[in-house]
């Protein structure tokens, strides 16, 4: 009974929009070939006064006459129109949402796509990369540690050490990174002691390749 009901409320409302399409426009319609049909009329009047009195009922009759006539012309194509506007409306509606999908995935875009590297840039994350690649994954582990302390200083005694490394093993790596170009050395004159860091140049693109992976920090 509800589906009948609810059925039966939308054909109403379907031929309630027929209507109103039908008499939507009907009566300017109407109005303007009234108009055309009055200035014929009274010109006729004018040189033919003895048809004055018929041509007057009739300029009673036709605005009428027509008004019904095009009100039954558009209830017959009230289906149509109908149709006609609920489709312009339906292609209204789907190209504002496909502006706003296109819209909503160049945000997401925006917001997901990792920035364009400059030309330096590129050639220090390349560097990076080959290095990487080529020393192993214990680098990988000594070059974290070293970002976590920023500065590691190697003399007579070793700093803290990444662990289950030894400390000749990580001043190795570091030397080899030096020349590599991801690490500075600073030595101490006279002392033995050796200072490491990463490049300046080298601090975002390792940032990225270091913990791309989500590895944490030692």
């Amino acid at each position: 009974m509800a589906e009948q009901q609810a059925n039966g409320i939308k054909f109403r409302t379907f031929l309630w929009s027929c209507v109103k399409e039908s008499i939507r426009g009907a009566w300017e319609k109407a109005d303007w070939v009234s108009s055309l049909a009055g200035a014929g009329l009274g010109a006729t009047a004018y040189f033919l006064p003895s048809f004055e009195t018929q041509l007057t009922r009739s300029l009673l009759i036709i605005p009428l006459a027509l008004f019904a006539s095009v009100i039954v012309v558009r209830l017959a194509m009230s289906p149509f129109l109908v149709y006609r506007k609920r489709d312009t409306q339906a292609r209204i509606t789907e190209e504002a949402l496909h502006t706003a999908i296109a819209d909503r995935d160049h945000t997401i875009r925006t917001l997901t796509d990792k920035p364009k590297r400059t030309v330096a840039e590129q050639h220090h994350y390349e560097t990076a990369v080959r290095a990487l690649r080529e020393l192993g994954p214990d680098t990988a582990t000594a070059l974290r540690h070293l970002k976590t302390h920023g500065t590691l200083t190697f003399g007579t005694y070793y700093p803290q050490l990444p662990v289950g490394m030894r400390g000749d093993q990580v001043v190795a790596i570091y030397i080899t990174c030096v020349a590599r170009g991801l690490v500075t050395q600073l030595e101490k004159p006279g002392s033995g002691e050796k200072t490491f860091a990463i490049a300046p140049t080298m601090n975002g693109v390792l940032d990225e390749l270091l913990y791309e992976d989500g590895t944490s920090a030692d």
